[in-house]
């Protein structure tokens, strides 16, 4: 309405209207084909990405949940997307030093909370017959 007073009069107004129909008709086309196509994007990348489908990974998804949203972050950026420290301490406004210190403290309390990750040491500890039970 910022306009209004450019708004034709008389028999100039009607095909003006028509033009001004016809432009939000074809952006909101135009919007709804962008999210259509953001949408199936995403459908196939979620698709081909691995999924989490065993109780181990349930468990680090639960370890991770552990962690502050902060070194979550940090984690996940660092071992799912495969990103470099000084990338990720740009992303988040810190220094590369901070993020990699981070990163270790983090590291060990998942495996603290995850316990031993190769499969020979599993049944030297004493809780991997439980661990066993809970995979089934």
């Amino acid at each position: 309405w910022e306009k209004r007073t450019r708004i034709p009069v008389g028999d100039e107004a009607r095909p003006w209207l028509f033009g001004v129909a016809r432009n939000l008709v074809r952006r909101e086309r135009t919007s709804n084909e962008r999210a259509t196509a953001v949408s199936r994007e995403l459908a196939l990348t979620a698709e081909s990405s691995e999924v989490i489908r065993s109780s181990e990974d349930s468990e680090a998804t639960a370890a991770l949940s552990e962690l502050s949203p902060l070194d979550r972050e940090i984690v996940t950026m660092l071992t799912w997307d495969g990103l470099a420290p000084r990338e990720v301490a740009s992303i988040l406004g810190l220094s590369p030093n901070v993020v990699r210190v981070r990163a270790h403290r983090a590291r060990e309390r998942l495996r603290a909370v995850l316990g031993p990750s190769d499969a020979g040491e599993d049944a030297d500890t004493p809780d991997s017959s439980s661990a066993a039970r809970g995979r089934g």
